[in-house]
């Protein structure tokens, strides 16, 4: 008797299920994939353009990539983190209730479920602490 194929999970949902979940990346997955993405790609073309510049002046291109790419990780790292800190700001501006939701949902042991988000004042006081994040 052959052994059936069809019932078998590919590759894809398999690495799925190894990363945590049976279905589709949740939050926290698939923010480390999109920022793991915009770092290493930005490192690469930063860590190139360096390389190409210190070799042109130095004739030591690898340095020129180390450092380069470095500073590009670095640099996306922060510009990635930020991107993401004003797009909440403006979902937690427009849909106060379905943030707080998502909030108590995701972090449960940071104390969200006591935050009334649609009173003005706990909405200020919750953009003054992400400010200082």
């Amino acid at each position: 008797m052959a052994y059936d194929y069809s019932r078998t999970p590919g590759t894809f949902t398999a690495m799925l299920k190894a990363l945590g979940g049976i279905g589709p990346p949740g939050g926290p997955l698939l923010y480390m994939l999109r920022s793991l993405t915009v770092t290493s790609s930005s490192a690469v073309v930063i860590g190139g353009a360096m390389a190409w510049l210190s070799q042109a002046l130095y004739g030591v291109g690898a340095l020129g990539f180390v450092f380069g790419s470095c500073i590009g990780f670095v640099a996306s790292s922060i510009g990635y983190f930020l991107h993401c800190r004003r797009h909440s700001i403006n979902a937690l501006e427009q849909f106060p209730t379905l943030m707080q939701m998502h909030l108590m949902t995701n972090f449960r042991l940071a104390g969200f479920e006591k935050m009334r988000l649609g009173d003005a004042k706990e909405l200020a006081r919750f953009k003054e602490i992400s400010d200082h994040l």
